[in-house]
């Protein structure tokens, strides 16, 4: 899906029909949250808009493992998916890598997020390799999901 052409949301016209679209939507069928993909695509003012005229939680996804890049967006919507913690619980439990490593990203994201408790975690999604897929480590795998499954909204990607 390459090269498919960008909305421009500067456009009036634009912007009032998405922001008209999303509060129509989530009113006709009472939805009580949305998972926006691939918001660095979009400015980062058009998300407050957006969130606003919504009116739901919104969790969205910045695939990146930057700290601070992620958490920014947090200023614009409610939520993002938890990449930091990702790629450091995927190092942690996957990898065999440092959990001090994994204790000091913990740290860091209560610090560097507005509300921590509102992140997306996840182990496995369809953007990523499985966990077992690189490690078939039953245990590891289970303990990373019970971590993920206490910390913040947690997500489960079920797939056979």
């Amino acid at each position: 899906m390459a090269d498919l052409p960008d909305l421009k949301q500067e456009n009036d016209f634009v912007k009032n029909t998405l922001l008209d679209w999303i509060q129509n939507l989530v009113s006709k069928y009472n939805i009580d949250g949305l998972r926006i993909d691939t918001i660095p695509e979009v400015p980062k003012w058009f998300w407050k808009l957006f969130a606003d005229r919504a009116g739901v939680y919104q969790v969205g996804e910045v695939f990146d493992g930057r700290m601070d890049y992620v958490s920014d967006y947090q200023n614009y919507i409610d939520a993002l998916l938890n990449y930091p913690l990702f790629f450091s619980l995927k190092n942690a439990f996957q990898y065999n890598g440092s959990m001090r490593q994994f204790e000091s990203t913990l740290a860091n994201i209560n610090k560097s997020f507005k509300d921590s408790s509102v992140l997306g975690v996840f182990v496995n999604n369809h953007d990523n390799s499985r966990f077992l897929h690189n490690n078939y480590n039953i245990p590891k795998f289970k303990n990373a999901l019970a971590f993920s499954l206490m910390t913040g909204i947690s997500i489960v990607f079920l797939s056979n």
